[in-house]
């Protein structure tokens, strides 16, 4: 029986992109956690991009402090496939809070790497395939960026096939991206 790959997004946060060797760790964590890499992109925010992304959290106590942080620099955005890849991501993350990460998850990557609930290294769609492609329409812009990333020489890690196959995904079903 074949395996039914999930796409999940997962996002590296200024943090931890800031230093080196630990985004080459958290990228490792990656591959070894048996995740496909099927987009990796390093992008910068403006104040705009952040407010636009994290727009359900406006008027809670932390959107300002969150928007600002993740418009102080670099971050890396990963589109991640395997079985169940949304709750295997949200697992190797940990929970948000990093103090609750190290006593409920120590080994997951917010106990082991994150600093405060706001630098907590990583940032991970929500539990369901619809908030994944919410997030990665917002990070990605489908059309031109997907396509033309079938055609780059993979990074380590990445597999072009599976390029391929979430390339054609959302080519069938652009018409459902584009309404959201």
């Amino acid at each position: 029986m074949a395996k039914v790959l999930q796409l999940t997004l997962a996002v590296i946060k200024p943090d931890a992109v800031a230093h080196p060797l630990m985004l080459e760790a958290l990228h490792q964590r990656i591959l070894d956690n048996s995740f496909v890499i099927v987009r990796c992109k390093d992008l910068v925010w403006r104040r705009q991009d952040s407010e636009r992304f994290y727009a359900e959290h406006s008027g809670r106590f932390f959107y300002q402090r969150l928007v600002e942080f993740m418009s102080s620099g670099p971050m890396r955005a990963y589109v991640l496939a395997r079985e169940d890849a949304i709750r295997h991501w949200r697992d190797l993350m940990g929970p948000t809070k990093v103090f609750r990460a190290r006593h409920t998850s120590p080994a997951s990557i917010r106990a082991q790497f994150g600093l405060t609930d706001t630098r907590n290294t990583t940032h991970g769609s929500g539990r369901s395939p619809l908030c994944v492609l919410i997030s990665t329409k917002i990070i990605i812009t489908v059309r031109s960026q997907l396509i033309s990333a079938v055609k780059e020489k993979p990074r380590e890690g990445e597999d072009r096939r599976s390029k391929i196959i979430v390339a054609c995904f959302f080519s069938f079903n652009r018409g459902t991206l584009n309404k959201i």
